[in-house]
């Protein structure tokens, strides 16, 4: 590292010092007065004594790491000193060029050999000796190995940030499948020493093993009706046979002549100001073309950078009766590429890096989020200019998608659960029209050009969208990268507002007991509360200590004194448009006979929260759950594209202060909380039950 960790004098030839056996990479450099020169050497940190000699070819030994170091450092000298070797002999011969040809091939044999040696030591030291290496020789290596290291250690060094719940979910499966939880450096050791092994026929034999005569289940899923026949038992394994005597050809890549996204760099545009902003601890910027920046750097997020783009608006701009086509828009747009590439195509071209990005046409906004590790930042933003200004609309996709939503919509008719869902679907809304399901009828009037043209004008005004980023960013790399990429989208100079189409809940109490031919015996129980509601900070705070003391209530009079479901889901959605509301929904699946006494308890839980509020250990137990929470979560990057989505969107500040707002919360404002959204008196009971 840069700094002196520690200094020491020599004295009769020897020196020491210590330094944290952390695996970093550390530089050791002797001063002194006289002019013999004497080598740097590097060494790794690591536990154990290091024996380290310093002259003209310095060496260090004595530990694991140091040995591995060492032997490539020698292998180093000596392919420099056989390739020096050679190039005094091709300088002797330049006149003889049979001779000199001959010399080069053999000097860039040495280094293409040493070259593979390399990657192969790096390849097994995916740690901050590899990574330094890596680093300083990345030159060295073709893009294929490039890529394939880069992602291997970003894999591993993701993985060192597994949550509490990512844990327990592997001992479960130890405990009850006997499944391995093996450590980091196993799964290092052992993804490189596959992919350095693996060959194409042992992969292609490992294929053969696993789908077998012996080991196929073949399940049929399709709507019970009169009209439609399904394959017997027999006719199903017979199809299954005569697969194998199918002449098959082989799935080919689309071959592709040029895989550059941007083949031309996009006039750039500017940064018109910046501005730094303290209560977030974000940098603002305003582009040329009125786009807005939001950088949210923070370093224990390593080499991932998320992103999301935004502006108002979405299908709710649209007229009743092209809502068919903004739902079109919406999923084709998620399946399709950029230019004249494929999804697929898209793939095959960033094969081995880490990226992702997604348009999105929502009720009220359109977005662009995604993600990329650092090395491949530049990709996402070349892909985010291109959805914007050359999205590839292919008409043989959009048929292929409408012909899956139509066959979907047939399937679904009759299904007793698809049926249940639409019906309370338009009872929640009153029968909106922007509220109903997806028909055949209205799939019949998607066209491709609607479609298109939906989509274009969504994204037309990039100077509309603010586009948040967050992670491991380094300002003076992304900046030239905004100025290329989004500066320079185009721009109407027009700002979009989402439209109010007074799509509400519906008030009062609704109670719907719905008997369908079901195949499980059993009933689905849905409880909505709706109530107007301020959307701010502490409203959130409130909602969420509410549902969780709600949900520890059923876990135990519902599951562990009743035996009444196996879990209670209590959740809120706190809404900002198009009118501040909330909606607390509580679903569970329990026996018919029992359905009856669970809609008691369930009400009989809110109505003593409101009258008497929770005890304070209830409390207290919200409390701790959400302030550790909180200390994990600001450490993320979908924590901080929700915090400043919020910020940026609404105005509201769900960061600032949110341990002492939940700490100081008290029995009484979760009783108030709960006077005001349940005293409102807007319930709706949902149960779908077995025909009798």
């Amino acid at each position: 590292t840069p700094e002196t960790v520690d200094s020491a004098y020599i004295v009769n030839g020897t020196f020491s010092f210590s330094i944290p056996a952390d695996s970093a990479i550390y530089d050791i450099v002797i001063s002194r007065r006289a002019n013999a020169p004497i080598q740097r050497l590097l060494i790794v940190a690591e536990e154990g004594t290091l024996h380290a000699n310093m002259d003209m070819n310095s060496s260090g030994i004595g530990t694991p790491l140091n040995n591995q170091l060492q032997h490539w450092k020698e292998q180093m000298e000596s392919a420099g000193e056989k390739a020096a070797l050679l190039s005094q002999k091709i300088n002797k011969n330049k006149k003889d060029s049979t001779i000199t040809a001959i010399l080069k091939k053999q000097r860039d044999s040495i280094y293409e050999s040493f070259g593979d040696s390399t990657f192969c030591f790096i390849k097994q030291n995916l740690n901050p000796l590899g990574g330094y290496l890596f680093m300083t020789l990345e030159h060295m290596f073709n893009e294929q190995q490039a890529n394939m290291l880069k992602s291997v250690k970003l894999q591993m060094d993701q993985r060192k940030n597994l949550k509490s719940v990512d844990m327990v979910k592997a001992c479960l499966a130890h405990f009850t499948t006997g499944a391995p939880i093996p450590s980091n450096d196993f799964l290092e050791k052992m993804s490189v020493s596959t992919l350095q092994n693996l060959t194409l026929e042992e992969l292609n034999r490992t294929a053969l093993e696993m789908f077998s005569d012996d080991n196929i289940l073949i399940t049929v899923l399709g709507p019970r009706r009169e009209n439609i026949s399904y394959p017997n038992e027999q006719e199903l394994i017979a199809t299954v046979r005569n697969a194998k005597d199918q002449d098959l050809t082989p799935y080919i890549h689309r071959t592709l002549k040029d895989t550059r996204l941007i083949t031309k760099t996009p006039q750039a545009g500017n940064i018109r100001e910046e501005k730094k902003n303290d209560t977030m601890g974000t940098i603002e910027w305003t582009l040329s073309n009125g786009a807005k920046v939001i950088i949210k750097s923070y370093p224990t997020k390593k080499d991932i950078v998320d992103i999301k783009g935004f502006s108002q608006g979405g299908t709710s701009t649209l007229p009743e009766e092209e809502l068919s086509n903004g739902f079109m828009a919406n999923n084709f747009c998620q399946l399709m590429g950029v230019k004249n590439f494929s999804r697929s195509d898209l793939k095959q071209i960033n094969v081995g890096k880490v990226i992702s990005i997604t348009p999105e046409i929502g009720e009220y906004h359109e977005t662009l989020s995604g993600y990329a590790a650092k090395r491949d930042l530049e990709t996402l933003m070349q892909m985010i200019y291109l959805y914007v200004t050359e999205p590839n609309f292919d008409q043989q996709e959009f048929n292929r998608q409408i012909e899956k939503i139509k066959s979907t919509l047939n399937n679904r008719k009759g299904l007793p659960k698809a049926e249940y869902s639409q019906e309370i679907r338009g009872v929640k809304y009153n029968q909106h029209p922007r509220k109903t399901s997806m028909t055949l009828e209205k799939a019949n009037t998607i066209t491709f050009e609607k479609t298109k043209q939906i989509y274009q004008e969504r994204f037309a005004n990039a100077g509309d969208f603010t586009f948040i980023f967050t992670g491991d960013i380094e300002l003076e790399k992304l900046k030239p990268l905004v100025e290329t990429y989004i500066a320079s989208l185009p721009t109407t100079g027009i700002k979009q507002e989402y439209k109010d189409n007074h799509v509400r809940y519906a008030k009062g109490t609704i109670i719907r007991h719905i008997e369908k031919e079901l195949t499980t015996d059993k009933a689905s129980i849905s409880v909505l509360y709706t109530a107007k509601l301020p959307y701010s900070a502490d409203n959130k705070i409130l909602s969420a200590a509410f549902c969780y003391i709600l949900r520890d209530r059923y876990m135990k009079s519902i599951r562990e004194e009743k035996g009444g479901a196996y879990s209670v889901s209590v959740n809120a959605t706190e809404e900002a448009v198009p009118t501040n509301q909330i909606a607390i929904e509580v679903n569970f699946d329990t026996a018919p006979f029992m359905a009856d006494e669970m809609l008691e308890i369930v009400q009989k839980e809110i109505d003593d929260l409101v009258k008497n509020g929770p005890s304070s250990s209830e409390l207290e137990n919200a409390q701790r759950y959400f302030n550790k929470l909180y200390k994990t979560n600001i450490s993320t990057n979908a924590y901080w594209q929700e915090t400043l989505s919020d910020y940026y969107l609404h105005g509201i500040d769900n960061f600032t202060n949110y341990e002492n707002k939940m700490s100081n919360l008290t029995p009484s404002d979760i009783r108030k909380f709960a006077k005001t959204v349940f005293g409102q008196k807007n319930k709706m009971e949902f149960v779908l039950l077995p025909k009798k």
